[in-house]
This record gives C-alpha cells, structure tokens and sequence, in this order.
C-alpha cells in the first residue's frame, strides 16, 4: 500500500467517523428527550460541529419541503425529538463534501500551477 492509498483510506475513515459521531450525538440527544428536556449543550456542540453544512440544509432543503408542504409552526411544540437528527446528519454530509471539493480544487491548482511554470 502506498502512501497516497493510506493518506485517501484514512481520510474515508475520518469523515465516516465525524458523521457517525454526529448521528450518534443526534440520536443520544433525542433519547434523552430532544430539544424540549434533552441537554442543551449536546445540542449546541452537535449544531457548532455540522456548520455551515446544516445551516445550508436547513436553509436549501428543510424551509423550501416545508413551505411546499403547506408551512410550518416555528412555535409549535410538538414534533419528534429527532427532528434535529436530519438537519445534523445532513450537514456533516455537507461539510464532507465540501472539504472534498475544497481539497480536489487545492490539488487542481497546484497541478495547474506547476505545469504553467
């Protein structure tokens, strides 16, 4: 195995684990009662770990479904205590994906940038 082969198995390994490690704080937290009565500081550090991915899904994915669906309630207080859980998930899978976007870029230019010399 060469050293480009790890380099890329280990960065898989490292962006499943942020993302389950995200879900698993999603899931945790709404064991323990969601937004509601679970505890306010899982949630904050779970939201601060998925920015911007999960501000993105909520504002490209979440507000347009619910505004096709027939709006929604902001002060309703009722709903699953997942509920986070899409958003959280969705924006660690964001924030994979635009790492990995930023880095073919990085690499692309370097590339360029060589071969222009």
């Amino acid at each position: 195995m060469n050293i480009t082969h790890a380099r890329r198995l280990a960065a898989r390994i490292a962006a499943a684990a942020y993302v389950t490690l995200i879900a698993a704080g999603g899931v945790a937290h709404g064991l323990a009662g969601g937004p509601e009565s679970g505890p306010e500081g899982l949630f904050t550090t779970l939201y601060f770990a998925s920015l911007p991915g999960s501000v993105l899904v909520i504002a490209l994915v979440l507000l347009p479904l619910a505004a096709v669906a027939g709006g929604f309630d902001p002060d309703a207080q009722t709903g699953s205590p997942f509920g986070a859980l899409a958003y959280l998930v969705g924006g660690a899978l964001l924030n994979v994906g635009l790492a990995w976007g930023a880095l073919r870029f990085v690499r692309l230019f370097v590339r360029e940038a060589r071969g222009a010399r």
